[in-house]
């Protein structure tokens, strides 16, 4: 849980203190053993200066502010901005492009602690000093030469290991979708003894497919108590709304709404402990802006051109790419994030693009719809697909071990969870694993009144074009947020 002193010198947040008070300096031990839960970040008072840092991945947000010889810590940027916080140009294009404020500052008075990090901040002279930064763990040889069968064993002792480490409750929420992510969550939960209650958030209504599937996973699993919400398209203003002084979360995704109405209509937040299974997908390159520049990068350009890809596909820099591809050519670089390098992951694009994903382009904002309401209101969240171990472990597997049939790609290729499929078909139907699904909330495509909501958000920010919806409505969080701020 977050705890905080009345001068908010101290904030921890899925940490054990006393491993704090054990490290004695030996970040490396307690990264690379200690806590492999990529989903915790902690600031701590020593002697004249802080430490802080911040989990592997950067999951969990950790802002700070110097304010009168002193420094202040959250992790939101809603605590720590003010009236005389000056916008940044580029972290507001950051905002717009990718739906964050983790990636990079929104504010020019508020800084954020780097993934992976140890960080020493001396808070009279301003001075910030890196002492460690986390080294990914990716030399396993053995996964590269091991059999699809095998990797599948591994995966499911390393799922199970992650589950593990994470149960702390006898009775716990689960955010529960249609698919396989959350739905094998819910088979070990209860595996393990677990009392399971089940949130579903249907965006496209009872007349969407995933009803079905959600209902489907809850019978398979045996789950205690499932709660359905229906999300309502004449309160999108109201839930998005509601995520900024409720949820202190300045989230520019549109499935932050469906997360909010959750939120509103179900007792969700009584739990002190919810598990999520984001990260999945993006962990193994399978999200349409990982995918593509891995395969274009051998089209020749004349293919490239039939098939109308863009500039930046098939350039030397494929972060570059799978950044511009999923901001919708907001942010075209990754020149100004701080991805980590060595051998290995420089000669491997399957790795780079998968580190990238969860570092930047698509986990940090998909994650802070669900974590940014549990840290406000102080519940642990939980998701085995932060778990470094299983992380590491999915890197590695080979190209054969991932590559699909995609009828729904101009290439008929994609990249995807082969193995987390396998193990899945020991607990769930074919039709429930293998089917096709969305993640945005479907504004144009609802009725009349999502349409409505559309074509009232902001189509430029500050001379910033918006080419598309999630974009739009992270223009409307942040409209949203600088009312709040002006108003207070």
């Amino acid at each position: 849980m977050i705890s905080e002193n009345h001068t908010r010198i101290t904030l921890t947040y899925n940490v054990n203190e006393n491993d704090i008070h054990d490290m004695n300096m030996d970040y490396d031990n307690y990264y690379s053993h200690t806590n492999r839960n990529s989903c915790f970040c902690f600031a701590i008072k020593k002697q004249e200066t802080y430490i802080a840092a911040r989990d592997h991945l950067g999951i969990c947000p950790l802002f700070y502010t110097f304010t009168n010889n002193d420094v202040h810590f959250s992790t939101n940027i809603i605590d720590l901005v003010d009236q005389n916080s000056e916008l940044n140009d580029y972290g507001v294009r950051c905002f717009l492009g990718l739906g964050t404020t983790k990636n990079y500052p929104l504010f020019k008075d508020i800084f954020i602690v780097p993934s992976g990090s140890v960080v020493e901040i001396n808070p009279t002279q301003q001075i910030v000093k890196t002492l460690y930064t986390y080294s990914f763990k990716l030399d396993d040889t053995s996964i590269k030469t091991n059999s699809f069968k095998n990797l599948t064993e591994l995966f499911e002792k390393k799922f199970e290991r992650a589950m593990s480490r994470l149960i702390t409750n006898d009775e716990v929420g689960l955010y529960l979708s249609g698919g396989i992510d959350s739905g094998l969550i819910s088979y070990y939960l209860k595996k393990s003894g677990v009392k399971v209650h089940a949130y579903t958030s249907l965006p496209w209504g009872v007349e969407g497919s995933e009803i079905q599937f959600a209902k489907e996973n809850a019978r398979l699993t045996d789950i205690y108590r499932h709660h359905i919400d229906t999300l309502d398209s004449t309160k999108y203003s109201l839930y998005l709304e509601e995520m900024l002084p409720k949820h202190k979360t300045l989230n520019g995704v549109s499935s932050s709404i469906a997360v909010s109405s959750l939120w509103h209509n179900t007792p969700i937040a009584e739990h002190t402990q919810i598990f999520g299974g984001q990260n999945a997908d993006t962990l193994f390159c399978g999200e349409k802006n990982q995918y593509l520049p891995f395969f274009a990068q051998y089209f020749p350009h004349s293919l490239k051109k039939l098939l109308s890809y863009d500039k930046h596909f098939g350039s030397d820099n494929l972060i570059s790419q799978s950044i511009c591809n999923r901001s919708h050519h907001i942010v075209n670089s990754d020149e100004h994030f701080n991805l980590p390098h060595s051998k290995t992951i420089d000669n491997n694009p399957l790795i780079q693009l998968g580190i990238a994903g969860m570092m930047i382009s698509n986990t940090p904002a998909d994650s802070e719809t669900l974590m940014g309401p549990c840290l406000a209101q102080k519940i642990t969240h939980s998701n085995p697909y932060y778990d470094m171990d299983l992380i590491e472990f999915c890197l590695q597997i080979p190209l054969k071990h991932r590559i699909s049939f995609n009828k729904h790609s101009k290439i008929k290729l994609s990249l995807n969870k082969r193995v987390l499929q396998s193990l899945s078909e020991k607990h769930f139907p074919k039709n429930l694993i293998y089917r096709k699904k969305c993640f945005t909330v479907p504004m144009q495509a609802k009725d009349n009144e999502g349409k409505a909501f559309y074509n009232a958000l902001p189509q430029s920010f500050d001379g910033i074009y918006l080419p598309d919806q999630e974009s739009r409505v992270a223009a409307k969080a942040l409209q949203n947020f600088l009312n709040l701020l002006n108003k207070t």
